[in-house]
């Protein structure tokens, strides 16, 4: 007899497939032009994508100034990737991205742009895989997982804009393999890739710092310090001083970088919408150093390294002061750890409904997300804020353990207070 969790992920898996088929024809049409630029936006294909490829071309004519000065960066754009005029980047990466892509600029545009999509398709599904393992309730639903994997409109948004997101999802993923086996130096360094964008390591390393991980800090410190030491050689100290110019200054303007705030999801352009000026800066740091303390409160009291790493990437989503839409691929541990501690709750409960559907809005937060180019406020951040203290809630009731006693119907109005409740022991 077909149990009602059976029916549900039956019924997952057919909006999944759905809603992958969905999307992925639509990139396929958008994509099937003879000219580099696609057939809906007028963009170039992997529009993203571009800047990576004009680093990389930057680094093989010698050109390191462009790796820091805007015009350079321009100048190089327009000779790797003309059709791209209408879209301009800073050079907001460190120089070791610009060293690790410059193959590519061996590459023409089209080719290269097809392996990079490959290749962030392998790292997120090689990602995915390594995590639903350890998630032992949901093993059980594989294809269920593979359409949800292949429907998570993060990772199809991803793709579409040619971003490296999936190597942060693979640092994450990495760090909670270290865990699992208690090397907390090794998970460190994996944290430590993050690296290649300040505003996704700030955070996790805030979470560590904030959780009493001193061991993992040393090994963040030690990839990422390394990461520049490599570049040094190549690019000269100048391009590093420089750099960090750039970080600073765009850290007093943040909004400058932020040329589509409706697709980007942390409580620093939350707040934006809402307060004038230095009220949302302030509201923004005390917002997003609570979040980062529950994480780290939590991060203690739990007994599971999925369930960290998906707390972690919760937090690095609300805190980063720059988090765009194709990042919200780092969620992709969080939702797998959610839908199995969904499993292990009792079903019927109030708190199982609660978790399930919660999850299955984080799900679609991208879609929901969207809303914000017509309302102008990103509903989807308070509701990434909520999921997040109700799977810390959830986990503090009994994670690593069998919690199918769990769920009477007062559960669910305790749950966000269980989660909150960290902030003030």
């Amino acid at each position: 007899m077909t149990t009602r969790v059976e029916r549900a992920a039956r019924e997952l898996r057919g909006q999944a497939r759905v809603l992958a088929i969905v999307m992925w024809a639509v990139l396929a049409a958008n994509w099937a032009t003879p000219t580099l630029v696609d057939r809906f936006s007028g963009h170039v294909k992997g529009a993203d994508f571009v800047q990576f490829y004009a680093l990389a071309s930057a680094v093989r004519a010698h050109d390191f100034e462009a790796l820091t000065a805007p015009e350079q960066l321009r100048a190089a754009q327009d000779r790797a990737v003309p059709q791209a005029a209408k879209d301009i980047y800073p050079p907001v990466y460190p120089p070791q991205v610009a060293l690790a892509v410059e193959p590519l600029a061996a590459l023409p545009y089209p080719a290269a742009l097809a392996f990079w999509s490959v290749l962030s398709a392998a790292l997120y599904g090689a990602s995915v895989w390594l995590i639903w393992k350890r998630c032992p309730h949901l093993r059980k639903y594989r294809s269920a997982t593979a359409w949800l994997a292949c429907g998570f409109p993060p990772f199809w948004w991803l793709v579409a804009n040619g971003h490296p997101s999936a190597l942060a999802l693979l640092a994450l993923t990495l760090a909670l393999l270290a865990l699992e086996r208690e090397q907390r130096l090794l998970a460190g360094c994996a944290i430590g890739l993050l690296a290649y964008k300040w505003t996704l390591l700030l955070p996790a390393a805030a979470v560590c710092f904030f959780a009493g991980e001193s061991t993992m800090l040393l090994g963040v410190a030690a990839v990422a310090v390394g990461q520049l030491a490599l570049a040094v050689p190549v690019v000269g100290l100048e391009v590093i001083r420089q750099h960090f110019l750039m970080m600073t200054a765009l850290a007093r303007t943040p909004d400058a970088v932020a040329a589509k705030p409706y697709l980007m999801y942390s409580l620093r352009t939350f707040w934006a919408a809402l307060a004038p000026g230095w009220i949302a800066v302030v509201l923004y740091v005390a917002s997003a150093l609570s979040v980062l303390v529950v994480a780290a409160r939590a991060w203690r009291r739990m007994a599971s390294a999925p369930g960290r790493i998906a707390i972690m990437s919760c937090a690095i989503v609300l805190a980063a002061p720059h988090f765009y839409a194709y990042d919200l691929v780092i969620l992709a541990p969080a939702v797998l750890f959610a839908a199995d501690l969904t499993l292990r709750l009792q079903p019927g409960s109030r708190l199982r409904t609660w978790l399930a559907r919660s999850t299955y809005a984080v799900f679609l937060t991208l879609p929901i997300g969207l809303l914000a180019a017509v309302i102008r406020v990103q509903l989807a951040t308070p509701l990434l804020l909520g999921w997040m203290l109700i799977l810390i809630g959830t986990d503090a009731r009994g994670v690593g353990t069998d919690v199918r006693g769990i769920g009477t119907d007062d559960e669910a109005s305790k749950l966000a207070v269980e989660g909150s409740r960290l902030t003030t022991e």
